[in-house]
Order: C-alpha cells, then sequence, then structure tokens
C-alpha cells in the first residue's frame, strides 16, 4: 500500500503515478466549516427525529419494559451470534472478491488483503461519520492500486447498482408472497404489497434493462444521459458528467462476459451470505428463533429496500427500519424488536470497526488521517 501521509489525490485525475500535486479548488462559498455545521444541524435534526419515531412505537406498543428487555437480552445465544458477526464479515471478503473482478484487467496484481483491508476502513468510515464518508473507500482503494480515482468510484457505483438490482428482484418477490394470512383480515395492505410487489418488480426490470444498455451500448446510452444533463447547472452537471465518465469506464470492464458473470455472481452470494448472517441474527433470540428463510429475505429486501435512499445524516437510520419491520410487520413486541435490533447494531459494528482498526494500524492510517482523507474524497 502507498504510504499515508499522501493525500493529494485530486478528485478526478486522469493519471496516476504522475507525481502532480494538483487540486481541484474549493467551491466559493462552501468553506469547510459550513459544511461541518450543516452536518452538525442534519446529525440533531435526525436524533430528534429518531427519538420521536422510537416514543411513538413505544406509545402504540403500550410503553417498554427494560426489565423484560434485559430478560431477553439474557437468553441470547453467543456462540449463534459469533456466527452471524463471522458471516458479517464474510461479507466484505465477498465485497473485495467481487471489487478484485472489476479492477483486475488493469490491475492484475490485487494484493486481496490490503483492498478487504481498505474496505472495511470504508464501511467503518461510513458507520462512525456518515453516508458523507461513501466516497472513502475507491479513495483508499485508487491509492492501494496506484490507479485513477475516477476508475475507482466508476467500480463503486457499478457495485451498488449490482447490490440495489439484487434487493429490487428479491424485494418484488417478497412484496408479491407475502402470507396474506399473516394481515388483518380485509386490510388495505394486502392489496397495498401485491401492488407494491408489481412496480418493485418492474423498476428491477426497467433497471436490469438500462443496466444491460449501458454496459453493451454503452456510446449511444452515455450520448443520450450527456445531452439529458445539460439542463442542470454548470457546476452539477460538471460533477454529474465525471461521475458518468467514471461509470462508462467501469462498465467497459464488465462488458467481457467472464467479468459480468462474475460480477453478477458475487452480488448474489453477497446477498446470500447477508442473509445468512441476518437468520443467525434472528435464530440466537429465542423471540425471532421462529422465523425462517422466507421470512429472513423478505425482512432483509424490505429492510434494503427501505434504506437504498436514506435521509441524510439520519442517526441509526437503518436500525430504526430494521425495528419498524420487526414490530409493524413481523408483529413482534417492542422488547423483542428492540433486543433483535441491538443484535443487528452489534453485528454490523464487530464485523466492521476492529477490524478497520487492524487494518488501519496495518497501514499506518490514523483517524486524523482518515478524516483529512474523507474531506478530500468528497465531490
Amino acid at each position: 500500500m502507498r504510504d499515508s501521509a499522501s493525500l493529494t489525490c485530486p478528485l478526478f485525475m486522469e493519471t496516476a503515478n504522475t507525481g502532480s500535486d494538483e487540486r481541484i479548488p474549493p467551491k466559493p462559498g462552501n468553506p469547510a466549516s459550513n459544511l461541518t455545521s450543516r452536518r452538525w444541524l442534519l446529525v440533531v435534526a435526525s436524533v430528534v427525529f429518531t427519538g420521536a419515531a422510537l416514543a411513538w412505537l413505544a406509545w402504540k406498543n403500550d410503553g417498554f419494559s427494560l426489565e423484560q428487555f434485559g430478560a431477553l437480552l439474557r437468553t441470547a445465544n453467543p456462540l449463534v451470534l459469533l456466527g452471524a458477526l463471522v458471516a458479517g464479515f464474510a461479507a466484505f471478503v465477498v465485497r473485495s472478491l467481487r471489487w478484485a473482478v472489476l479492477v483486475r484487467p488493469y490491475t492484475p496484481s490485487v494484493n486481496l488483503l490490503d483492498l478487504l483491508g481498505n474496505t472495511v476502513i470504508g464501511f467503518a468510515a461510513v458507520l462512525l461519520l456518515g453516508r458523507p464518508a461513501e466516497l472513502l473507500r475507491p479513495y483508499l482503494i485508487s491509492r492501494q492500486l496506484g490507479a485513477p480515482f475516477s476508475s475507482q468510484v466508476g467500480a463503486w457505483l457499478l457495485e451498488r447498482i449490482y447490490d440495489l438490482l439484487v434487493v429490487l428482484g428479491v424485494a418484488a418477490w417478497a412484496l408479491s408472497t407475502v402470507p396474506l394470512e399473516s394481515l388483518p383480515s380485509g386490510s388495505a395492505l394486502a392489496l397495498a404489497l401485491r401492488a407494491g410487489g408489481v412496480l418493485v418488480l418492474v423498476a428491477a426490470l426497467a433497471a436490469t434493462a438500462l443496466l444491460l444498455v449501458f454496459t453493451f451500448a454503452s456510446g449511444f446510452a452515455a450520448g443520450r444521459l450527456r445531452d439529458a444533463l445539460a439542463i442542470l447547472p454548470e457546476a452539477r452537471r460538471a460533477t454529474a458528467l465525471r461521475l458518468l465518465d467514471a461509470f462508462v469506464e467501469a462498465l467497459a470492464v464488465s462488458r467481457q462476459p467472464v467479468v459480468f458473470a462474475r460480477v453478477v455472481a458475487y452480488s448474489l452470494l453477497h446477498f446470500t451470505v447477508v442473509a445468512f448472517s441476518t437468520w443467525l441474527v434472528f435464530l440466537c433470540l429465542p423471540d425471532s428463533a421462529h422465523l425462517g428463510a422466507a421470512d429472513t429475505l423478505r425482512f432483509l429486501a424490505l429492510l434494503g429496500l427501505a434504506s437504498a435512499v436514506p435521509l441524510p445524516g439520519l442517526v441509526g437510520g437503518y436500525l430504526l427500519v430494521a425495528a419498524l419491520l420487526l414490530t409493524e410487520w413481523l408483529r413482534l413486541p417492542l422488547e423483542a424488536a428492540s433486543a433483535i435490533t441491538l443484535a443487528f447494531g452489534a453485528v454490523q459494528i464487530g464485523s466492521t470497526v476492529p477490524p478497520a482498526m487492524v487494518a488501519a494500524l496495518r497501514s499506518g492510517l490514523n483517524w486524523r488521517k482518515i478524516k483529512n482523507m474523507e474531506r478530500e474524497a468528497q465531490l
């Protein structure tokens, strides 16, 4: 891995290892202090929103019993929870293998251990710093590979699209196959679920078709999209065009049939591993141990669908959606839903933060350097 003190990689530089220290000039009227203030305002607002949502759940479920909650936590099976944590980390291994497939055509000597380290550091940064840290992972990988940052942003975009397509496909099945007997008699929710399943299926098919067009007819599709982007203001259009170029560059790699098949296979494997980790979390607590594979897939697909476009700065948004699904859809008591949600949080943190700390120490990174990188790796 390259020297961690070198923090001067510009956002979308088109050459690598040239020794250039050229930077993208800061946006006028948008100093770092104002950006930090806005982030803190978002965090405060999201804490208030999350607190209000939790208070509503407690009120709707006739209060919250700390004694019952504590008793449920004591019944958790630690070995099963450890298995969920191991499976959660295995999902990062699969992500790293998929990323290696995308970059190997132009960087044949990929160090998978470094790639895994940068992957968990990137996800830990998102966990600790929020969504603005999303681009830290491609930034770190670009430094590792000595590749243009644009190529890794393209790989990141392609990865997110494949993940979303898998979630859309499973969510369409989940919404269409929810057992009607589990819903109140005559409930309008049944019709809404069926209609939602059809709409999500149409969206999944349309998105898949669009991805195939961009993959195998990228010149035509990119040209039409560039024309459509002309309506944006100049600054936003420039950023959108750079993202489009990065995406097309990544698609040029995935156009190879072997690469395309491997990316699809790893995307399906990643979802399967995450689903297995989720099922183990359900299994470790008695109140949710009855949930089987179909319930787990439905829960995970709906959770992924609800979290696909998260609110900026929302504290605990993913876990809040999980708690809502557990209480409002799976009809678990709030204490049981809270215990399961806490287990999800423990698995999420335990499978991400400790490995990221080890990887950061191995790479010579500290919190200050990671924060500096996070600020540089912004659009």
